[in-house]
Parts: structure tokens; sequence; C-alpha cells
């Protein structure tokens, strides 16, 4: 017996030792990507519009693309999610204040400022923001009218506390569950081509882009076994046809937002991808 019971204690210290080992990789590798810097990132002009329905194209950019998913339903910053907030370990990370009101960038930040931020996930001083969701692909229309938004926005006054990253947040950015912006785009890439809008794959494959940040290319293929009339159903209500319902993180307001247009345009995308495979 107490061979047994010095095995098992040997077997489960080098388990331990094994993990900790693992973890410490992961760490030194979130500490990387989280560290990301661009000092000298070179921001392309963008035109900013003032007109309303450009404004209006904005909100509607805005929306689809999830920024109220993070910085709330008025911009005005909220408190991270309650797995990613609140605790030592995991530290806090909040979504800042968009607006112009007291505590937030609005009243500060430049049009160069904005793309620095959104398409690039990168801030003022140059470096990468703890949790930003990627915006590369953004057109420069939408982005430009998505700034023209943000630059009207009524203030909120909500101040927000600087993110806090605890080791085990650390750890799972190093695990890749979690990839700042900043980390994943090549900042001297090409500009990719946006295509016109428009009841087309091109269009669809642009708009879908949004949804590779939590997702691979594998969701064409579910998308592409489904009817169109299928598809948009459960991205408006957030219910397969089988009943099976979407996570939570699925059923937000960006994806109800998705005007019949885009979401057939995503559906021919994904028809057209799942046949040249």
């Amino acid at each position: 017996m107490r061979r047994i019971i010095r095995w098992f204690a040997i077997v489960l210290g080098g388990l331990a030792g094994l993990f900790a080992v693992a973890f410490v990789a992961l760490y030194i590798s979130g500490l990387g990507r989280l560290g990301v810097a661009v000092p000298d990132l070179a921001v392309e002009s963008i035109a900013i519009p003032t007109n309303a329905d450009a404004i209006g194209r904005g909100e509607h950019v805005a929306t689809i693309w999830g920024c109220r998913n993070c910085h709330g339903a008025d911009l005005g910053g909220q408190a991270g999610n309650p797995l990613l907030s609140g605790t030592t370990l995991l530290g806090s990370v909040s979504a800042p204040n968009l607006t112009s009101g007291r505590g937030g960038v609005g009243g500060a930040y430049t049009d160069a400022d904005w793309v620095r931020a959104i398409r690039y996930g990168v801030k003022r001083d140059g470096r990468g923001a703890v949790l930003m969701y990627s915006a590369w692909a953004m057109s420069d229309a939408d982005l430009g009218d998505v700034i023209a938004y943000l630059e009207q926005l009524p203030a909120v006054d909500r101040e927000e506390p600087s993110p806090s990253v605890g080791p085990v947040y650390v750890a799972v950015v190093g695990a890749g569950l979690i990839s700042p912006a900043a980390s994943t785009i090549d900042h001297d890439a090409p500009r990719p081509e946006s295509p016109a809008r428009a009841l087309t794959p091109a269009f669809g494959r642009y708009i879908s882009s949004m949804c590779l940040s939590c997702h691979s290319e594998r969701m064409y293929r579910s998308i592409a076994d489904l009817s169109q009339d299928e598809f948009s159903n459960a991205m408006r209500t957030g219910v397969m046809p089988d009943g099976e319902r979407f996570s939570e993180a699925m059923t937000t307001p960006n994806f109800a937002a998705l005007t019949d247009q885009e979401l057939q345009a995503i559906w021919l995308y994904a028809r057209e991808t799942a046949a040249d495979r």
C-alpha cells in the first residue's frame, strides 16, 4: 500500500510539474502577445463624411461588427464579462467609454486615432489594446462612416478602470483562446480589397469576415447546409432549424441587425465556398 501511495504521489507531482511548465510557457507567450507595440504605425487617411445617411450607415456597421457587445448599448463603456474581470488571477478588462463624456475617449481622439484603434487594435500610445477584436477587413468607406457616427455620439459620463491583467488571463491569451487584434494583424500587409454592397458572394465574404475573429472558415460549411431562409431565420432568432439554440455569445443584437441583403450575401458566399471544397 505504501508503495502504491508513493507512486501515486510521484505521478501527481510529475503532472503538477508538467502543468507548471506548460503554464509558464503560456504565460510567457501571452506576455508577448499583450506586449505588442507599434509606435511608428503609419495610419492611412480616411475620408470622414458628415451627412445623415453616412452617420446612419456608421451606426449600422458599428452594430453588426459588435461594438455594442463590449462597449455597451450607448457605447459609454462597461465592465468586462464576469469571466474576465473581478478576480486577481484574471484581472479586470473593461471596455472604454467611446463618447466625449467624462471618462470617455471621444473628446480627445482624432480621426487618425480612431483608425489606429479600430482597424489595427493599437492605442494612441502605440501599444496594442488588451482586448480588441480585429476589424482589419473593414472597408475604408465603412470605417469612415463608423468614425462619423462615433464622433457625434451623445456624451456619456462613465469612467471604467484601466485594464489590469492577471496571470490566468495572460496564459489564456498565450493559448490563443483570446487574441488581441494587434497581435494577429500584419500591420505591414497591403489593405484587403472591399467589394461594393451588393447581393454577391464577394460582399458576403466581406461581411462574414467579422465572424472570423471567433470562428474558423469551417463555419461556411455549416451555413451552406441550411437553406437561405433557414440561415436568415436562425441569425434573426438565435435558434437553428432543429431547435438548437445559439450560445449566449451568438445571441447578440449585432446578428439580428444584419439586413436581408447582408444575410443573403453571406449565404451565397458560404454556398460558393462549400462547392469549391
